[in-house]
């Protein structure tokens, strides 16, 4: 991890990397935009490192610039993937209210870049322009029903289903075309898709053999979009 002092012009470069980011600032006065880059920093994280801690005091609201990071549940051993959070997110937002500790950790998938900022001065943006306040709780509540849906189908869909979600994500919200190179791991795909590595490993293959996708190593191209979708609402 890396923290660096920009300037409000380096912060502002930061912002406009990502159109996402840039319309959420962009809802601000002037001012507020000042005070916002004032308070915000850069920090740096390499792949696998935990940006945030689970049962750590919450002290910090993150947008991410670049990079991809993963969320799973608070608490030792490996747990569940929840979600990814890609760039333009913001995150940590729903642990600011009344929460005294994030109920969550957050990793690096890749070497990640976030802007930082303290959950006091997050607060004054909040409460000075209600439009920003607004357009935060729509952000917090679309990444919240995501997680609600994609553990709902969890419940419902059996593995194929679960696994042809995640390679879809991956395709459809990541990297928006049919062919990638996994960013996670294989074991981190399975705990994204409630899988053991063996059980993942096997379904893709079968994937492959059925002619659904085609697989090399790491790199994954989907042959039949349609038929995958279809796996990955009714299992």
């Amino acid at each position: 991890m890396r923290n660096h002092k920009c300037s409000s012009d380096e912060i502002g470069s930061l912002i406009a990397r990502n159109k996402r980011t840039e319309e959420l600032f962009g809802i601000l006065t002037g001012e507020e935009t000042l005070v916002a880059k004032k308070a915000m920093a850069r920090v740096d994280y390499g792949k696998k490192e935990v940006v945030i801690k689970g049962g750590v005091p919450v002290s910090h609201v993150y947008f991410l610039v670049e990079g991809l990071l993963d969320v799973s549940q608070a608490g030792s051993g490996e747990q569940a993937i929840l979600n990814y959070i890609l760039p333009g997110d913001c995150f940590g937002t729903c642990c600011t209210a009344d929460e005294k500790a994030y109920n969550f950790t957050v990793s690096a998938c890749s070497d990640s870049t976030v802007l930082a900022i303290n959950k006091e001065d997050f607060h004054i943006l909040l409460f000075s322009n209600k439009n920003f306040m607004y357009r935060i709780l729509q952000l917090t509540a679309q990444n919240q029903v995501a997680v609600y849906q994609r553990l709902a189908s969890s419940m419902v869909n059996r593995l194929p289903g679960r696994i042809a979600r995640a390679l879809l994500f991956f395709s459809e919200k990541v990297f928006r075309a049919d062919s990638y190179i996994l960013p996670v791991t294989k074991k981190e795909l399975a705990r994204y898709a409630g899988a053991s590595r063996e059980r993942l490993h096997r379904t893709l293959c079968q994937f492959d053999d059925d002619g659904i996708i085609s697989l090399s190593g790491n790199t994954i191209r989907i042959i039949k979009p349609g038929m995958l979708a279809r796996l990955a609402v009714h299992g």
